[in-house]
Order: structure tokens, then C-alpha cells, then sequence
């Protein structure tokens, strides 16, 4: 009943500004500029080509018959129009209202990109890498998380989707890793920073996460509620000049998401269906060829076939996503509405996922285009049951894979999942063993589900005054406010370590609420042969974050399998309502940009924070600038057979703050009273913001008419002052302490080569590889640590951990090695492997990356081929290492018949080990999840055909159903098809969880898939 108070507090102050947006938009006057861009040489309609007011913010993009509606401010001024690969063409308006507009391939490339602060700027002048991708890319081969389809397109990403299925999150690590705290990148939407809020991740091999309960689950984040379809573009800034004006929020990168707005004219109406069906595509590889003892769980067993349970327990997936778009207005005010609906099932049975999202945006201009509004409204309501869950916990694939061979699995599924109690009257579950690592599959869907829920509201009104013809002033206001909520119910029957005897309820309500406002001083003249651009600006960003989170584990359930918060014991129960969570960053910033000619460009940004997370401390201020240059040189020198050649370099200095209360810890409030903290500050310390200082060089040439090009960039960052977490002695009040310490380096290099092999009236063919190396260091750590070492995910009892050490990358896994001697392994009498050491077994990252994306129009057919990969860098799998102990994986069976393990090894005297390892001492030795370690670790590469689509444009005119006004496609689209080389026995694209620590492990996460559907698209 809360929720829908507040819910309905948010509509009432949003509803009455967009409809009077709506109702008073339309007394405003402007002039509309309307037209069409096409080739100059084919007569060809260009799709996507930049239109844009010069000397303004105003712009748009032609649609799919290159046409394009354009208010504009200034009767007499001037319209820009570019595109990739051709020239600029800059056109006089003169009042007209109709401008046609034809390009050709030539000398210049002056592209028109969306930078920091939602600002329209020439490629050319820009002094840091950015890159941009359009819709049609983004919505080829459509993901219901929009993120996902950045892998491979851009150059210095890494892209790592949840093992959650669809809806999940994904992790953007821009230019390596370089923060104990947050790795992800920052997400602007049309110029306002998003909170990229996730409600659960997994905390460690079990799954077990903070706010729930022991269930590894990804909540999702805020990114993946967008609807593909209301995004114009993306726009990737690399470099930290590049994200400098957003100070502390972006030290880890940003990616601009440009949303679509209305466009004067008649009603249009865009539909589009996308449908595609998934198979699990990497699964273990398990026996069934030998079976188990009487009375074990374990499969060392007689020789004896057994049924493949484990293929007809996945089923057929299938996504759905359907949107329709209405655009439409007059010269004063301009409408955009969207609907979109996704609905999901999984590939494991009952995980299912539901999605709506609303989104209105008004665009109007009054007083002859002095006075602009711009207002919009998204709201977006999700659902998701028995999301995929990773992790040892509650997981119904470890049932699946261990049970024990030669059993009968039928006579545990279906009907047969559960029994009823005569003595308790109630259905129990029915398995072979108990094990708090592994239940029925069947039980745990269908007695142990879980369920979240999601709705969140997101609205924006900014207004822009025309001061003069080079001056305006524009304020901005944001409210992002979410509701999360997410309840387990575990059947009396669960394994006790789970739950009690009359079953568990956990119950999580998470609500965010993030304002934001800004406003920008906007100053932008020529002086002959030198242009200047000024923006002058303040914001503030405030975050809360309320909880609360009930749990019946311990003092348990009155009655059995009711779930509600009145059920859990008393006293003891751990109902726990945090106090708000709330931190604020107060901003000021400038950017000045100066131009000669055309060929030289100046930036110099500066910035600075306030920040509430550093209160109590000896300064709650910090100053980030940036200086950039770029020089245009086939402009101011005769290059032959160079069409465009510039040259750039930049340093910037970006921050990051630290957790909020981290100055100042508060107490808690666990059930049973007060709690004093026990990490916090020492008396006399001190902590500063994460300080990021990056240098940057590059350059970019074209050639061949512009059909050719290659981008290059160097980068180099050094982040110091890590948030680190150490031990601290007894009798100063704490057990840990917080301090500022460490020195982590990136450096790398970015390569972008674009290639148009072949261009002429009937046949085009685009191509562009991605190239991306990043060497990562930490240089430097604190001598408090123990052994050196700081910990980011404690593997405990499980020999799994990621941890940062000196001298060392980023995020290393940790983990128990083989004892050598003389650098052979070592083994005992019977051949079996001795445990050496806990030591560091890899590093997850890859060594590089390429992505190769092709385009190919023949007609009104059209191809697109995404293939990408990652080289090197090594990944654990925990999921092999238990099913080589249970003796149920391949590897086991093959052991078996080869007559045991092959091993290169020495005994403990030094004397080498002849002979083959019997294979179930051989495994349960080094297997599980306890074992070592170091057999599991696997090399990361993975190249695969990431995107197929093959499409057709139905054709328009006379002797078509189709009108000229309109247009027809439909596309077969496939993901994952085709796993050319994949070295790790899962892919090592999923991650366990999308936060810093868990990486480059899999633990019994779902099957990564493949997909394959159509898309059709429908504009009228």
C-alpha cells in the first residue's frame, strides 16, 4: 500500500507537467526545415545522416528514406548535413522550408558526434578517441538488455553479460580495471547522469548475497530497462578528457545514449517485432557410461549406460519483443511516444521474464524559438520469476548435473519431485541425498521459487533560453525513482541448511531515488578565422537509498509455507529497515574550445566536486581539469593520396569518491538493538577521493575517397589513492579500518580500421575491424596488508579467490596450487597429487580483443556479420572441478577407459612417478570445489559469429503495396551461432556477477545460448 502511495505521489507531479507541455506547446511558433539527403553521385537515399543547426544543440538524423524535419531557431541561418564517408555540406536556410541536400565522397570528414554535456561537435575537433553507433546497429540483432549489443562494435570495451539469462545486467569495463571499488562505466542519458543502480549480485561461490539470502541472483540494472528502440545513438568516450566535465562519477568512461524525439509533420507510426528462439549452446560435458555404488551420491561406479536426463530438462527459450512508436507535430511543439513489451522464457524451465516500457517526450519552442522546452517521461514496469540463479546455492543445475548415474531420474521429476508426509501432512521434497549444495531441480523450481519485481520511473524537463544568437542558457531537472522488490519462498522440506523446518521467507524492498539539475551557460562565436566555444555550469546529483529486508532463516516459521513477514518467530527474527542511504555531489564546471581555421583545436575543461562522502574529512573538494589539442594536417598541408589525416592528444584528471558513510559510519540496527560499527576511520586519519591522471595521444587518416581509415590511440592511466579496507589492531574500537593507498596502471592501445571495399549503385559493402590491448599493473599497494594481498572476493572454504597483489594485474584469481619439486608435480605412492600452496593461478582479462563487423546492401537485401573475440587471459571453472569429483563429467569416463590418469610427475623423494593415477583418487583429490584449483584454470579465448542478420526492404512506389511514405523490412537474425574456437569448458563472456569481484569463474551458471528469429520492422 506504501508503493502505491508513492507511486502514485510521483504520477501526480509528473502527469500535470507533461499535459500542460501537450496542451500549451502548441501556441508556440518556429520555423520547420524539412528535406532529403541522398548520395550526389547514386541518387541514393543516406539513412542516419547528422542534420544539425549551426551554432546550436538542435539536430536530428534522416530516417530510412533519407528524410529528414528540422525546427529551427533562426530563419537565416545555417544547416550543417554530414555523414560517414562523405563531405560536410553546410546549406543557407533563407526561409526556405524545403532544402534537398546531396553529398559526395570526398577530401573531408566532418562527422557531427554528441559529446559531454549533450554538446553536437565536428569529429574533427574533438582531442580525445570517441566513438558513435547508430540505432540500426543497436536494434539489428536486438538484445532485451541494449548494452549487450556494444560487444565487438567499438574499440577499448569489455563487455561481460550475467549469467542471469535475458533482462540480466552486464559489465562495461572501460581501458582495464583501476578501482578497488567500481569498475562500470557511467551511462548519460540525453546529457543527465543515470544511477546504474543493481538491486542483487552474487557475494561468493555459494551465491550468498546480502540482500538475498543465499539465492546467487542478479537483480538487473537500471541500463537494461531502456528500450532499444527509443535510442538515436550511443556515443562511446574513451579517454578521461573525454569524461572529464563529469567529474567524479565518470572515471571509469562514459557511453552517451541519445534518445529520439518528435519531428514536425504528419503522424508517423514505426512498429517493430523482433521473435527469436534460444538453445542452450555450451554445456559440461557429462557421462552417462558408468554408473554408482549402493548408497553413494557419487559416480565411481560399475560400467552401465544410463538415460540422458540432462538433456531434456533445458527447454526451448524464447524472447519477444514488440514496440510501436508515434511521432508527429507541428512547427511549434513535437511529440515522440513509445510502447514497448518484452516477455522472455528462459531456457530452464519456469524462468520467465516480463517487461513494459512508456515513454512520452515533448519537444516545443515558444516566442520565435527564444523559449524551447524539452520534457520526458519514461516509466517502466518488470517482472522476472526464478530468474537464473549462479553459485552452489539453490541451484537447480547441481542436482541436475551430480545426480548419481544408474539411477532412475524419473523417479524424481515430474509428479515425483515431492511426497507426502504422512506424519506432517504436507509434500516433501523427494531426492536421492541431502546436501545443502545440491536438491531436485524440480523442487527447487517449483518449492524453492523466487520472483522480482521492478518500477521505476524516470522523467526529465529542461528549458532553453535564446539569449542571443551565440548565447543561451539551458536548466535541466531529473527524478529517477525505483522500486524494487524480490521474496524467496522455500518449502517445509528444503535442506535444512537452507532453510528450517517449516520452510524459509526472504523478502527484499529496495527504493532509489535520484534528482538531479543542472544549468549551462552556453557562449559559441566566430572571430574571423578563429572559432570559440564557452560553457559555463553547476549541477547537483542526490542519491537515497532506502531498504528494507526480512529473513525467517534461524528463529524460523510459526506455520509451515506461509509467507509473510507476520510468520517469522519472535524474538530473534532478522527484520532489519536501514537508516536512508544518501550521499550528494555539488558541482561547477567550464569548458572552453577554440578553433583556427579549421585545422587547430584547443579544449581546456575544469571541474570541481563537492562531494558529501568525504564530510568529516579534511576536505570535501577536489579539482578535475583536462587539456586537449588535435591538429587537422591534411589541412594544412598538400598530402597526397591522404584524404584526412589529425593528430590529438590530451591529459586529464578524473576522481572517484568513496562509499558513502565511509567517513562517518553509522550504527546499525540488526534485530535485538544497536550495533556499533566496526570498520570505519582511525582517530587522526584521513581519506581523499580516488585520483585518476591519464595522458593520451592519437590519430586518425582516411584515404581512397574517404573509403578507407584507420584510428589509432595510445593511453596511459595511473589511479591512485584506492579505497582499501585493512586490519586494524584490538583496542582502537574497530576491526578494520578504511585507508587511501595504491597506484593501479593502464596502459594500452585502440585501433579502429574501416574499409568500404566496394561502393557503386546496386552493391555496398562496409567493413571495420575493432582492435583492443590493455596491459594492466598495480604498481604499488600498503605495506598493512597481510602477505601484500587484498582480497575482493574470499573464496572461505572454497579454494576460489580474486584478490590484487603487487607487481601483479588487476583482479587475479587466487586459488590452491600442485606442490612441484624441480618444476614437476608432485604425488604420492599411489600416483594421486599433493596440494601445494595457496598462489595466484591467472588473471581474467584478455590479452586482446578484435571485433570485425561487416555490412553488405545489394538491393534491397541487406547482410550483417558480427564476428568478435578475446584472446588469452585464463578463467576458472568450478562447475568441472565438482563433476570430475562426483565422477560424472566426460573427462572422468574417458580416464576409465584409458585405464587411469596420464601424469608427468615426481614422487616426494625426487624419484619420477611411473604408471597411470586411478581416476576416482585422481579426481576426488584434485576436484571440487575445495580441491585444486589449479587443474580448473583454462585459457579465456573465444572467438565466435557474436551477430547474423539477413534482411529485405520491401520495395515502394507504384508497383508496390508499399507507399513512398512508408516502408516494410524483415530480417532472420541470429546471436551465437557459431563458436569457432571457445578453449574454456563455458563461455568465458559470462560473468558471475557484474560487480568488481567474482570474475573469470563459472559455478554452475546457466548454458550460454544461442539464438535464432526474425525481425520486422514497420514504418507508416
Amino acid at each position: 500500500m506504501k508503493h502505491k502511495q508513492q507511486i502514485m505521489g510521483t504520477l501526480r507531479f509528473w502527469v500535470p507537467l507533461l499535459l500542460f507541455c501537450l496542451t500549451f506547446s502548441g501556441f508556440a511558433t518556429a520555423q520547420t526545415v524539412s528535406g532529403m539527403v541522398t548520395d550526389a553521385a547514386t541518387g541514393e537515399a543516406l539513412i542516419g545522416a547528422s542534420v544539425i543547426e549551426v551554432g546550436t544543440r538542435n539536430g536530428t538524423r534522416s530516417d530510412s528514406d533519407g528524410k529528414f524535419k528540422l525546427t529551427v531557431s533562426n530563419t537565416s541561418g545555417t544547416i550543417e548535413v554530414s555523414y560517414v564517408g562523405y563531405e560536410t555540406a553546410r546549406m543557407s536556410i533563407g526561409g526556405a522550408s524545403n532544402l534537398d541536400v546531396k553529398l559526395s565522397s570526398g577530401a573531408q570528414l566532418d562527422e557531427v558526434v554528441v559529446t559531454a554535456l549533450g554538446i553536437s561537435r565536428e569529429k574533427k575537433s574533438l582531442t580525445y578517441g570517441a566513438q558513435e553507433i547508430s540505432n540500426s546497429d543497436l536494434t539489428r540483432v536486438k538484445d532485451a538488455n541494449v548494452i549487450n549489443s556494444l560487444s565487438g562494435r567499438t574499440a577499448g570495451l569489455q563487455i561481460n553479460r550475467s549469467g542471469s539469462g535475458v533482462g540480466g545486467s552486464t559489465r562495461v569495463v572501460m581501458r582495464g580495471q583501476k578501482s578497488t571499488r567500481d569498475n562500470n562505466v557511467l551511462y548519460v542519458i540525453d546529457g543527465v547522469p543515470m544511477y546504474n543502480f543493481s538491486p542483487g549480485q552474487p557475494g561468493d561461490i555459494w551465491g550468498q548475497s546480502g540482500n538475498s539470502g543465499n539465492v546467487g541472483r542478479d537483480g538487473g540494472d537500471a541500463i537494461s530497462n531502456l528500450n532499444p528502440e527509443d535510442i538515436e545513438t550511443m556515443t562511446v568516450l574513451k579517454g578521461a578528457s573525454a569524461a572529464a566535465l563529469y567529474g567524479s562519477q565518470a572515471a571509469n568512461g562514459v557511453i552517451l545514449v541519445t534518445t529520439k524525439k518528435g519531428r514536425a509533420g504528419d503522424p508517423k507510426i514505426e512498429f517493430s517485432s523482433n521473435a527469436t528462439w534460444e538453445q542452450a549452446a555450451l554445456t559440461p560435458e557429462l557421462q552417462f557410461s558408468y554408473g554408482s555404488r549402493q548408497n553413494e551420491n557419487f559416480s565411481w561406479g560399475e560400467k552401465g549406460s544410463s538415460p540422458d536426463h540432462v538433456k531434456d530438462f533445458f527447454q526451448t527459450g524464447a524472447t519477444y519483443i514488440n514496440s510501436i512508436g508515434l511521432t508527429g507535430g507541428n512547427k511549434s511543439a513535437q511529440t515522440y511516444f513509445s510502447y514497448a513489451n518484452t516477455s522472455s522464457k528462459g531456457i530452464i524451465p519456469t524462468s520467465e521474464l516480463s517487461r513494459h516500457n512508456l515513454t512520452l517526450r515533448e519537444t516545443a519552442e515558444f516566442l520565435n524559438g527564444r523559449v524551447s522546452l524539452n520534457a520526458t517521461f519514461n516509466y517502466t514496469n518488470q517482472r522476472g520469476d526464478n530468474r537464473g540463479v549462479q553459485g552452489m546455492y539453490f541451484n537447480p543445475l547441481t542436482g541436475l548435473y551430480l545426480f548419481p548415474r544408474g539411477q532412475r531420474y524419473a523417479d524424481y521429476s515430474g509428479d515425483n519431485f515431492e511426497k507426502y508426509d504422512d506424519v506432517r501432512k504436507l509434500y516433501l521434497q523427494n531426492w536421492v541425498g541431502s546436501r545443502d549444495d545440491w536438491q531436485n531441480p524440480e523442487w527447487i523450481l517449483n518449492r524453492n521459487p523466487n520472483f522480482d519485481i521492478r518500477n521505476r520511473f524516470y522523467g526529465t524537463v529542461g528549458v532553453g533560453i535564446k539569449l542571443t544568437d551565440w548565447a543561451n542558457l539551458q536548466f535541466r531537472g531529473n527524478m529517477d525513482k525505483t522500486y524494487d522488490g524480490f521474496e524467496q519462498h522455500a518449502y517445509a522440506g528444503t535442506e535444512a541448511t537452507l532453510a528450517d523446518e517449516n520452510g524459509r521467507f526472504v523478502m527484499s524492498n529496495l527504493q532509489s531515488t535520484v534528482r538531479y539539475g543542472d544549468v549551462l551557460l552556453n557562449l559559441r562565436k566566430d572571430f574571423n578565422d578563429i572559432s570559440a566555444a564557452l560553457t559555463l555550469g553547476s549541477s547537483i546529483n542526490d542519491v537515497k537509498v532506502l531498504s528494507m529486508y526480512a529473513d525467517s532463516k534461524g528463529p524460523g516459521m510459526y506455520y509451515a509455507n506461509t509467507f509473510v513477514i507476520q510468520n517469522i518467530k519472535q524474538p530473534g527474527a532478522n527484520i532489519t529497515q536501514s537508516q536512508p542511504n544518501r550521499s550528494q555531489l555539488q558541482s561547477v564546471f567550464g569548458s572552453l574550445s577554440l578553433g583556427y581555421k579549421g585545422m587547430v583545436y584547443l579544449d581546456v575543461t575544469g571541474r570541481n566536486d563537492w562531494s558529501s562522502t568525504l564530510a568529516f574529512t579534511s576536505s570535501n573538494s577536489f579539482f578535475y581539469p583536462s587539456v586537449g589539442a588535435s591538429a587537422i594536417l591534411s589541412e594544412m598541408f598538400n598530402m597526397k593520396g591522404i584524404d584526412y589525416a589529425k593528430v590529438r592528444a590530451s591529459y586529464a584528471q578524473v576522481g572517484n569518491g568513496v562509499n558513502p558513510y565511509d567517513t562517518n559510519i553509522q550504527y546499525g540496527f540488526p534485530a535485538g538493538g544497536a550495533q556499533a560499527p566496526s570498520t570505519g576511520l582511525l582517530p587522526g586519519t584521513d581519506v581523499q577521493n580516488e585520483l585518476s591522471k591519464s595522458l593520451e595521444i592519437g590519430a586518425d587518416v582516411r584515404f581512397w575517397n574517404n573509403r578507407a581509415g584507420i584510428d589509432l590511440t595510445w593511453y596511459k592511466t595511473n589511479t591512485t589513492n584506492q579505497r582499501i579496507v585493512v586490519s586494524v589492531p584490538q583496542g582502537s574500537g574497530l576491526s578494520t579500518a578504511i585507508i587511501n593507498a595504491g597506484d593501479i596502471q593502464n596502459s594500452g592501445i585502440e585501433a579502429t580500421l574501416s574499409l568500404t571495399p566496394v561502393r557503386t549503385s546496386k552493391l555496398e559493402w562496409n567493413t571495420q575491424l575493432n582492435f583492443t590491448r590493455n596491459v594492466n599493473k598495480v604498481v604499488e599497494l600498503t605495506p598493512l596488508l597481510a602477505d601484500g594481498v587484498y582480497t575482493l572476493t574470499d573464496g572461505g572454504v572454497n579454494n576460489y579467490d580474486m584478490v590484487i597483489r603487487e607487481g601483479y594485474s588487476f583482479g587475479e584469481i587466487g586459488g590452491k596450487g600442485f606442490k612441484y619439486l624441480n618444476g614437476k608435480m608432485v604425488v604420492n605412492a599411489d600416483g594421486v597429487p599433493l596440494a601445494g600452496a595457496d598462489t595466484v593461478l591467472g588473471n581474467p582479462a584478455p590479452d586482446f580483443t578484435l571485433g570485425w563487423n561487416n555490412t553488405l546492401r545489394f538491393g534491397n537485401f541487406s547482410v550483417g556479420v558480427l564476428i568478435d573475440g578475446r584472446f588469452g587471459g585464463e578463467v576458472m571453472s568450478i562447475t568441472q572441478a565438482v563433476t570430475d569429483r562426483f565422477g560424472v563429467s566426460k573427462v572422468t569416463s574417458d580416464a576409465r577407459e584409458a585405464g587411469g590418469v596420464t601424469v608427468d610427475a615426481v614422487k616426494e623423494d625426487g624419484s619420477a612417478f611411473t604408471g597411470k593415477v586411478d581416476p576416482e583418487k585422481y579426481y576426488v583429490a584434485v576436484g571440487g570445489r575445495d580441491g585444486i584449483t589449479e587443474a580448473y584454470i583454462y585459457d579465456g579465448t573465444s572467438i565466435r559469429l557474436r551477430e547474423l542478420s539477413i534482411g529485405y526492404m520491401f520495395p515502394k512506389g507504384s508497383t508496390s503495396r508499399i507507399s513512398k511514405g512508408s516502408s516494410l523490412r524483415l530480417s532472420l537474425v541470429g546471436r551465437n551461432l557459431v563458436y569457432f574456437v571457445n578453449k574454456a569448458p563455458f563461455d568465458p563472456d559470462i560473468a558471475m556477477s557484474t560487480g568488481t569481484g567474482l570474475q573469470g569463474v563459472d559455478v554452475f551458471s546457466a548454458p550460454a545460448v544461442r539464438s535464432i528469429g526474425v525481425n520486422l520492422g514497420f514504418t507508416f
